[in-house]
């Protein structure tokens, strides 16, 4: 069956040592740190274990993904190499808001999850992202026919998103889905992601900041992207949604089409496309036609070939009734430009 993502990975001990005086540093100050080591690494607070302040100026010690820890200490490293990207500045910020003398990590990794097979490893892996308001069976049975058809791992990835719920902001889901996606990304191994709605927004800002990280992370790794309803120019549902008495989320402050965060990101995103696609990555676009959330030419983004769905809606053009479905058809046969290999049954048909 295919995996969803875990919530308990691989940890690493990390050490943050600050200029601080321990008696003065408050739960608020310490809450704050937290928030912020959060919003950095991609790790929820709650699932960062083990916490703890202590004196010597204040030294926090904590259990964290070790992928974040890793990817962590290679931009604090990169900073005394003169490196400059977005993520720098980010940690630097981090670094002067908190007083931060030194970062430190232990080389022993906890190990909470279950080992995949070296079969599993080697296979490509194809990583379904759901969209605003989803969760991990938003995309029905199209990941079990994914698995049936192609020779791949099929992994889904859910995220908080809802119209109450904490909904954390995009910039945290994308790392959350870098740390995630890096537990899994072996040297060489052939990487797809087929995103819906929000999903698309999600994997556009993992994929820039892997191309901030100094060697570039698994950037090189992605061959494909496939964009399934998902809005390039922000969603209406966004804009109807910020005028409903007091509901609050930032995820739907940053779908708004007159999103700040949304607009920096198509221009870092045009770029993107620019130096990458079609050579190293292919880019392609779904659209249903009787969306009524995502127009034709916001969900067409910067594909010209993209692919319409005759009577499909918003949600239900991931809701396949069978492996025949055009949707699945269509996601086989970009698979395949991107590098993967159809299983006999699928390959036969196509």
């Amino acid at each position: 069956m295919p995996q969803v993502a875990q919530a308990i990975p691989d940890t690493r001990t990390i050490t943050v040592v600050m200029r601080r005086m321990f008696a003065l540093f408050d739960e608020e100050e310490r809450r704050s740190f937290i928030d912020d080591l959060s919003l950095l690494t991609g790790c929820l607070p709650e699932d960062m274990l083990n916490l703890s302040f202590r004196p010597g100026c204040v030294i926090f010690q904590g259990d964290l993904d070790a992928v974040a820890v890793g990817r962590l200490l290679a931009l604090y490293g990169a900073m005394s190499d003169d490196y400059h990207s977005p993520e720098v500045e980010r940690l630097q910020a981090f670094l002067e808001k908190h007083g931060v003398s030194k970062i430190a990590a232990s080389l022993e990794l906890t190990v909470h999850l279950p080992q995949s097979s070296a079969a599993t490893e080697q296979k490509p892996l194809a990583v379904l992202v759901h969209g605003w308001n989803g969760d991990g069976n938003s995309f029905g049975k199209l990941p079990h026919y994914l698995e049936q058809l192609v020779d791949c791992e099929v992994a889904v990835f859910p995220y908080a998103s809802s119209w109450w719920k904490h909904s954390p902001s995009i910039y945290f889901v994308a790392r959350s889905l870098d740390n995630w996606t890096g537990r899994k990304a072996e040297a060489g191994r052939k990487i797809a992601f087929i995103a819906h709605s929000m999903g698309g927004i999600v994997v556009r800002r993992l994929m820039l900041l892997q191309g901030e990280l100094p060697g570039g992370g698994f950037e090189r790794q992605v061959r494909g992207i496939t964009f399934i309803a998902s809005p390039h120019n922000g969603a209406v549902l966004a804009s109807l949604g910020r005028q409903i008495p007091g509901l609050k989320s930032v995820q739907l402050d940053e779908l708004s089409p007159n999103s700040s965060v949304l607009f920096e990101l198509n221009i870092q995103w045009d770029q993107w496309v620019r130096s990458n696609v079609p050579a190293c990555c292919k880019v392609r676009s779904i659209f249903g036609t009787a969306d009524a959330i995502v127009s034709v030419n916001d969900a067409r983004g910067l594909d010209p070939a993209a692919v319409p769905i005759l009577g499909a809606g918003h949600s239900d053009i991931v809701q396949c009734a069978s492996e025949e479905d055009e949707v699945v058809l269509t996601v086989l046969q970009f698979l395949r430009h991107a590098g993967f290999s159809l299983l006999d049954k699928a390959a036969s048909a196509h």
